[in-house]
């Protein structure tokens, strides 16, 4: 509607000129028609006010002060019906009381004659006074209509003295400002129509979506379709009622950690929810809830961070006449609860009624999709019919011709798998090394005292590698010399009084004979010191590691790793090998693939040994070939694969150029023929056995 409709703005110029004539004869023309020009801009004011989105209150607030300063009204009211939406009137004016109920009575009956003519119109009304008298008023009121249907009114207050012109403008001005209230009641309408027209096709696209056959399915599209329906930041849904049910969705999460804290505290106020089944509102307002019910959602809140929360128990909706009519009846509602809905805000939202609307909404049709699921879940057999349903267009007519190219082509596979032989080789990794190789190991603890060689030295046999210092046999070698130092001094004392006592003719033979068993003893003792000091010398000899046989150091950076270092017996120190001889491959094979290779032994016992194919990581581009010459017997922890291996020993007589010790290598034992099929999937059946069939 425009509000600048000519009637009304012809009559509000046509009030102006009367009422500054009336006032000033001599006012010209010119006065006239400036205010006029007022009343066209305060008519552009309140079109723009009506257009706006302010609130309601606002709005009625700014009209109705807008009309009582143009309409020269000391009060004024906005009626909806017998309601006052907004009022501005003084309540005591120099003795004079229009709020008592008399007057309010008295102006309810000028509303009420009004909204039911339909017209604008001015009445006397008195209002109490001071002293027990009653003094005269003006009241004007104008209707307004919302979709051609009278719903309210404009009421301007003016004094007794006002003259007809002035009522008159007033009427005028009163029925301008009753369009511009209807005109916004109007828009407000029309918003919250369409609002809800957009809802309605919002919830249509939610419920055509949330129905899926599928348990797990229907819920992800629940929280992901919920949460753009209902417009919050995340939706989580639980289905089940023991301990607050399972988590099957999250909006936005592909995958949910059962184990997680915020899993367990949603499940706590999801089955407090299920507990009380009454939903749960948390908008930061102070409220008065239970411990059972505050202290595990404060424990949520904390963990999610969220501002606002909902939780809502669904409901089983019935799904069939029978289940309807079951439905009908008084029922436990705790045992109808199959789950909770629960949206979250991370900021503070503004729920309306319409968004309060499309909450219960959603909840509602979440519980219908999920009792269908639900229902869909419980068939016997609905896993073998969903697979058939997936593979029925195969058989049909069009599919037919199609269908009968791909057996065909997958039954020729399968026999060629099961028919066709092909060469079975179990490949493993290994090292390439010297034939003649040894480990040298600490004989004894000590100290290094001395490198003598280092990384790709050449050393003869018996040379000197390392030199080793004791401090035990250091103390064991003082010790020792200074007790023989004692014993000889001792025995050198005891010869000499045993010679005395020889040349004494007249002393006592028995001291005598004591000094000749003492001088005896010391003589062992210092034999058994001797033996001792040679057993010593023997471990000090050791303590001079040397080569065991002519190669090349291989231990890398030697001077680094050892100098100076403690070592303990049995340690390995570094290793030599013989560069110049034999070469080997050392294969570490997987512990579940060595019975191959042992079957494949034993059933070619009379024939060569196994062949094995290799190469060098480093020179993939060469092949060499050579043959197993022994298998470990026993397994042993590979501490790079963490895995058990078998070490088999490969010969091979090529000449590799430029061999070095530890090169990778990548073999492949030939194990005989079998099928193709075999060859191909031998891997995955032994898997296949160990997991599942043992």
């Amino acid at each position: 509607m425009d509000l600048r409709r000519p009637q009304v703005i012809d009559a509000l110029h046509g009030d102006a000129a009367t009422i500054s004539t009336a006032a000033n004869p001599r006012r010209s023309a010119r006065t006239a028609l400036d205010s006029c020009s007022e009343i066209d801009e305060l008519l552009e004011e309140l079109a723009g006010l009506a257009a706006s989105d302010s609130p309601a209150e606002q709005v009625h607030e700014q009209l109705l002060v807008a009309a009582i300063r143009e309409a020269g009204a000391f009060g004024g009211a906005i009626w909806r019906g017998r309601d006052r939406l907004v009022e501005r009137l003084p309540v005591h004016d120099g003795g004079l009381n229009v709020s008592s109920s008399a007057t309010i009575d008295r102006r309810t009956q000028v509303i009420d004659r009004v909204l039911v003519l339909g017209r604008s119109c001015a009445a006397p009304i008195e209002a109490d006074a001071a002293q027990g008298r009653t003094r005269r008023l003006i009241c004007v009121a104008a209707p307004y209509s919302i979709e051609q249907s009278v719903e309210g009114a404009v009421e301007l207050l003016l004094p007794a003295i006002a003259q007809t012109a002035e009522q008159e403008r007033a009427q005028h001005m009163a029925a301008a400002f009753a369009e511009v209230v209807g005109d916004f009641h109007r828009r407000g309408r029309l918003d919250q129509y369409r609002k809800r027209e957009l809802q309605g096709r919002a919830a249509l696209q939610f419920v055509e979506r949330i129905h899926r056959a599928e348990l797990q399915d229907a819920a992800v599209a629940i929280v992901n379709e919920g949460r753009w329906f209902i417009g919050c930041d995340r939706v989580s849904l639980l289905c089940g009622g023991s301990r607050g049910g399972k988590l099957l969705a999250v909006s936005g999460v592909d995958r949910i950690d059962p184990r997680a804290c915020i899993t367990r505290r949603i499940r706590e106020l999801a089955a407090v929810v299920l507990w009380t089944n009454e939903p749960l509102w948390e908008s930061g307002d102070p409220a008065i809830r239970a411990p059972q019910i505050e202290q595990p959602l404060q424990a949520y809140l904390e963990e999610a961070h969220a501002r606002a929360l909902v939780a809502l128990p669904l409901q089983s909706r019935p799904v069939s006449a029978a289940a309807a009519r079951d439905a009908a009846q008084p029922a436990d509602n705790h045992a109808n609860a199959i789950g909770v809905l629960v949206l979250e805000w991370f900021t503070m939202p503004a729920l309306d009624a319409l968004s309060r609307q499309a909450i219960e909404l959603a909840a509602r049709h979440a519980a219908t999709a999920l009792t269908v699921a639900q229902s869909m879940e419980r068939l016997p057999l609905i896993r073998v019919n969903r697979a058939l349903a997936k593979i029925g267009w195969l058989v049909q007519a069009s599919q037919l011709p199609t269908t009968l190219w791909g057996m065909g082509i997958a039954l020729s596979l399968v026999i060629a798998l099961l028919i066709v032989p092909a060469d079975f080789e179990i490949a493993a990794e290994g090292e390439l090394q010297p034939a003649e190789r040894r480990e040298i190991y600490c004989p004894t603890d000590g100290v290094v005292d001395a490198v003598l060689v280092e990384h790709g030295d050449d050393v003869a046999s018996g040379q000197t590698l390392l030199r080793l210092r004791s401090p035990a046999l250091d103390f064991e070698k003082a010790h020792l010399e200074g007790e023989t130092q004692t014993a000889q001094k001792r025995l050198a004392a005891i010869r000499a009084a045993r010679f005395e006592r020889s040349s004494d003719k007249d002393g006592a033979s028995h001291r005598y004979r004591q000094l000749t068993a003492e001088e005896e003893e010391l003589k062992q003792t210092l034999h058994s010191l001797h033996q001792q000091e040679q057993l010593l010398a023997a471990q000090r000899t050791e303590l001079e590691i040397r080569a065991p046989l002519a190669g090349r150091v291989l231990t890398w950076d030697l001077a680094r790793s050892l100098a100076a270092r403690p070592v303990e017996r049995g340690q390995s120190l570094l290793s030599v090998g013989d560069i110049a001889g034999r070469w080997q491959i050392e294969l570490a094979v997987p512990d579940h693939q060595i019975g191959y290779v042992l079957a494949a032994k034993r059933e070619q016992e009379d024939q060569p040994a196994l062949r094995v194919s290799f190469l060098l990581i480093a020179e993939s581009g060469v092949t060499y070939e050579g043959e197993v010459e022994r298998i470990a017997l026993r397994s042993r922890m590979d501490e790079h694969r963490a895995e058990p291996v078998v070490l088999v020993t490969v010969r091979f007589n090529e000449p590799i150029e430029n061999p070095r010790p530890g090169a990778g290598v990548v073999g492949k034992i030939q194990c005989g023929r079998r099928s193709l099929g075999f060859v191909w999937l031998h891997d995955a059946w032994n898997s296949f056995r160990r997991r599942v069939l043992f």
